[in-house]
C-alpha cells in the first residue's frame, strides 16, 4: 500500500470527488501478455485474484506469478440488449464481453460496432458459447411464452 497515497486521501475534504479506484476494465486492459486472447468475460469469472493477472509496470511483461483459478466460475451479469430494439448497444455489449481487446477506447469505442462485430463474429460466438448451454433464441422464446 502506498503511504503517500493514504496521506493524500486523508488530506482531501470529505466532499471531494478526487478519488479513483481501478475497476475490472482497468485490470483487464493491463493484463499480462500471456492472456492476450482472453475476453473480458473469461477474465472476470475464471480468476479469483485479478491483481495477479496484471503487469506490475507499464509494459505487460510475464512473470512466474500464476493466477488462482476459481473452483467455481463467477456468473456474469449484463444487460442483454436486443438486436432488434437496440442494435448499437447489442453490438457494443458483445464486443466488450466476448472479443479480446487491449484498449476499450481505441479498439472498440472508436470503431463501427456493427462492422467490428461482423468481422469478428467467429471469435465472439466461440467465447459466448462458453456461457450459454441453451441457445439464446430458445431462452428468449421461453421467456416470451
Amino acid at each position: 500500500m502506498n503511504i503517500n497515497r493514504i496521506i493524500c486521501l486523508k488530506q482531501l475534504s470529505p466532499s471531494s470527488k478526487d478519488i479513483y479506484k481501478s475497476h475490472i476494465f482497468d485490470k483487464y486492459e493491463k493484463r499480462k501478455n500471456n492472456l492476450e486472447d482472453m475476453c473480458l468475460s473469461d477474465f472476470a469469472c475464471k480468476f479469483s485474484d485479478l491483481n495477479k493477472l496484471i503487469s506490475k509496470d507499464d509494459e505487460t511483461l510475464d512473470n512466474n506469478e500464476n493466477p488462482i483459478c476459481r473452483q467455481k466460475e463467477k456468473i456474469i451479469r449484463y444487460y442483454n440488449y436486443k438486436l432488434d430494439t437496440d442494435p448499437m448497444n447489442y453490438y457494443k455489449e458483445h464486443l466488450l464481453l466476448f472479443l479480446p481487446f487491449r484498449n476499450e477506447n481505441t479498439d472498440i469505442n472508436n470503431k463501427n460496432y456493427k462492422q467490428l462485430f461482423t468481422n469478428n463474429i467467429d471469435i465472439i460466438k466461440k467465447n459466448k458459447t462458453k456461457y450459454f448451454k441453451i441457445n439464446e433464441i430458445e431462452i428468449e422464446k421461453a421467456l416470451d411464452d
